[in-house]
């Protein structure tokens, strides 16, 4: 892999958003954060801005021309796309598309949220930060 990238999302008040953070040699190198425009994603609260931070991340990588590993903290990320979770939305549904036509491009690690991994840590305050939560 040529990068570990974590990924986050987060909401508030009918609004999701995104981060997420390109790691090589224990150092940020690249970062965004960003907010979710569709709000019937929002509906699914956190969970649009989880299958946000990946695509957008899996897209990078692609412009890049580079291989990630992608940490997450949702369950979701990586149950959907192996399939022991059915997609029964047209969001999980389009995300598990997406993942499986950009195979190539990743692979998933699950980690556990709010334990002290500091590149968690970072990208869920990336995405809080992204819709004005104060840490």
């Amino acid at each position: 892999m040529d990068f570990e990238v974590y990924t986050d999302g987060s909401y508030i008040n009918g609004r999701y958003s995104y981060g997420y953070a390109f790691i090589k040699d224990e150092q940020v190198v690249l970062e965004s954060k960003g907010v979710g425009a569709d709000l019937e994603a929002a509906k699914m609260r956190n969970v649009a801005g989880e299958i946000a931070a990946v695509q957008h991340a899996v897209e990078r990588a692609k412009t890049m021309g580079v291989r990630i590993c992608i940490y997450h903290d949702y369950s979701g990320i990586s149950e959907w796309v192996n399939g022991n979770w059915q997609a029964k939305n047209k969001f999980t549904q389009a995300y598990v598309s997406y993942m499986r036509e950009n195979h190539d491009y990743y692979e998933l690690k699950k980690v556990t949220g709010h334990s002290g991994n500091r590149f968690n840590d970072y990208v869920d305050r990336l995405a809080k930060e992204a819709l004005g939560i104060k840490p």
